[in-house]
């Protein structure tokens, strides 16, 4: 277990530096407009004389666009790229060259597709993997002593209730704290698998889990409930019966 931790703790503060190297990131499956200024040796923006290439390549080297042309729009150059072409998470890079008249040059492009086109600083990576393992600590606890907490109500060897065990509502009450904190660590999981992992079959199943799991919180919450109720009424009428000393099987 605290190998899986430090693994996780490992990759979380992996790609967090990597988000926090200064490169634009991009939501992936979003239809992308590069928008990239021009400049003489004067600094003067480049006109719609200048011819352009664009190269791009795919995070593994293969090409995704190649020797493209871009549009001039007054101050900057524009290229389209389709939801299809931003579908692949990581960093791309490329090169646009451009000549105007007796001067070229080259402006290399680095951007990175994240899940949510946006970065995460390492101080929120801390906070998702504690609330991580925050979580998983109360499931562990709760659990543990849901099946360790005494329900029943005491009997005699005549199998008499003689007194209202009052833990069954502790046990109750740990039960549905574990189920809420399996909640909230499948959903931890699946978040940090999108976002900071980028392990998207990883996070799909996160997400078909924590669905699940939402699903069966409702019957799961009304049957508790009317149990809840039954089990106070029920133990509510014992106790007055053995005030009165009445005997109670």
């Amino acid at each position: 277990m605290k190998k899986i931790i430090f693994i996780l703790i490992m990759a979380l503060m992996i790609n967090i530096v990597a988000a926090e190297e200064g490169l634009a990131n991009y939501p992936v499956d979003r239809p992308l407009t590069f928008d990239i200024p021009l400049y003489d040796q004067s600094n003067n923006h480049l006109n719609s004389a200048t011819v352009t290439k664009l190269t791009l390549y795919y995070p593994n080297g293969t090409i995704l666009i190649s020797n493209k042309s871009m549009t001039w729009n007054e101050n900057y150059f524009s290229y389209n790229l389709s939801g299809s072409q931003m579908s692949t998470i990581g960093i791309h890079w490329g090169e646009l060259w451009y000549a105007n008249g007796n001067m070229s040059g080259s402006v290399i492009i680095e951007y990175e597709i994240t899940p949510t086109g946006s970065t995460y600083t390492i101080a929120q990576s801390i906070t998702y993997a504690l609330l991580m393992l925050f979580s998983l600590f109360i499931f562990i606890f709760c659990t543990y002593y849901a099946f360790m907490v005494q329900g029943e109500n005491a009997r005699n060897m005549e199998n008499k209730v003689i007194r209202v065990n009052y833990k069954k509502y502790l046990k109750m009450f740990l039960m549905a704290m574990s189920w809420g904190s399996l909640l909230l660590l499948v959903y931890s999981a699946w978040h940090i698998s999108w976002s900071f992992l980028y392990a998207t079959p990883l996070s799909n199943f996160f997400k078909m889990l924590f669905r699940i799991i939402m699903v069966l919180s409702y019957p799961i919450f009304f049957v508790g409930l009317i149990l809840f109720i039954m089990n106070w009424v029920k133990d509510k009428k014992i106790q007055d019966m053995l005030q009165r000393g009445l005997t109670v099987r």
